[in-house]
């Protein structure tokens, strides 16, 4: 069967749906440029890939609905809601996502980087792509870096950040370091006692130890919360005393150099668990090289070569880093310069004039479901001239923001 005969059968079976999905593309293993082919051929008859069956704007609360605007208009998306909802494009992305996601299944662990300009929508694009993470099973960690919530010059602290924004689908308002650790002890008493001892002995000693102490800590006799938050405290990598540690028999703290060894057990729990594996979304807040000090830069472009080298060592462990073309011109200096290269990298790309269309329509659907009116047919055509007038100069964020000004001058 030729690529063109494919990509014919794959617009038909689009029409017959009105929606073509990843899941349809699975049997046909497209590469980036048919990709882009098939989106062109599908666009002539309003048709765009999705990775949902259908579009849910309609199955939105009010609630959601306002969320959804107010996020819009701030620039950060809403952690709560599925941002699928509203999106369009990302197609490219989403494809490589999945693909990288497939391998770090079967025992793989990656790093990726994303280049996005600002104002492009790299931090919606994450939270897309934790979307679909979750619906592939695996945990996800957003962390967003900056100099003075979660440094990337300091190790210890993105690692924190990392283990304590872990969220699974099922639970997304609680820690899934917590969430993990209790669904384990359940599980403890159903799975049989052999395979919680191999289990257990493919885990190291002080890990042991310390699901050892958090069992006995919320016991159902006498709940010991002090103790349950050291050993949480513990494995994310804060400093705990020492005297608290060896009471429970723990000799290694959590360092730098073992911190990523930490997490790949943590991921063994996970995938016993029947979790794909762990998905950490890093967000540059701040570009490294606006850093004042030389030392810094220079710790947080070797932290995220420490990175890099150890990942081939850990399992079912994906890596994204989420930054601006400025840290590929500065990242030569450096030893992480090595480790990229195109193959590494997502380039985040620009909506075309359709899909801005489709996403002036969406935004005015959810618009109508916050404030419970219709929106007017004027108003939806000037959204619609000014996806058509866009130039490429004019970032996603300009767009979105232009497109709620115009609604909120709705009388």
């Amino acid at each position: 069967m030729s690529n063109e005969l494919d990509l014919d059968e794959l617009v038909k079976i689009a029409r017959e749906k009105r929606v073509l999905t990843f899941h349809d593309l699975k049997g046909y293993r497209l590469n980036l440029q048919q990709i882009k082919d098939l989106q062109e051929k599908l666009s002539r008859f309003g048709i765009e890939i999705s990775d949902k069956e259908t579009g849910s704007v309609g199955s939105l609360s009010q609630e959601a609905a306002e969320q959804i605007i107010t996020s819009l208009r701030s620039g950060v998306p809403p952690p709560n809601v599925d941002v699928t909802t509203y999106s369009v494009g990302c197609i490219n992305l989403i494809q490589q996502f999945h693909d990288d996601l497939d391998k770090v299944n079967t025992g793989s662990s990656l790093v990726r980087f994303m280049n996005a300009d600002w104002g492009s929508g790299k931090t919606h694009s994450l939270y897309l792509l934790r979307e679909n993470a979750f619906r592939l099973g695996f945990v996800v960690s957003i962390v967003q870096l900056s100099q003075t919530i979660c440094p990337l010059h300091d190790f210890m602290s993105v690692y924190d950040s990392i283990l304590w924004n872990l969220r699974t689908n099922e639970q997304r308002e609680k820690p899934a370091l917590e969430n993990v650790l209790d669904r384990w002890l359940h599980e403890v008493s159903v799975i049989g006692k052999d395979r919680v001892k191999r289990i257990i002995e493919s885990l190291p000693h002080h890990l042991v130890l310390a699901l050892q102490a958090y069992y006995e800590s919320v016991g159902p006799i006498r709940r010991d919360e002090e103790k349950r938050m050291l050993i949480l405290n513990y494995l994310s990598g804060k400093t705990v005393p020492v005297k608290d540690l060896r009471r429970l028999g723990i000799q290694n703290r959590v360092v730098r150099e073992n911190a990523l060894d930490i997490l790949t057990n943590m991921c063994r729990l996970f995938k016993n668990l029947k979790y794909s594996g762990i998905c950490i979304l890093f967000d540059e807040t701040e570009s490294i090289h606006s850093f004042s000090s030389s030392n810094q830069r220079d710790s947080a472009f070797n932290n995220l070569s420490h990175l890099v080298s150890r990942s081939s060592k850990l399992q079912n462990c994906y890596f994204l880093y989420a930054t601006t073309p400025t840290f590929f011109s500065y990242s030569g200096g450096y030893q992480i310069g090595s480790y990229i290269n195109s193959s590494s990298i997502f380039e985040l790309e620009k909506l075309t004039v359709f899909e801005k269309k489709r996403l002036a329509s969406r935004i005015c659907q959810i618009y109508e479901i916050s404030r419970e009116i219709d929106v007017p047919k004027r108003h939806s055509q000037i959204l619609d001239s000014a996806a058509e007038i866009s130039d490429s100069t004019e970032s996603t964020g300009d767009f979105v923001r232009k497109c709620i000004t115009v609604l909120d001058n709705i009388p």
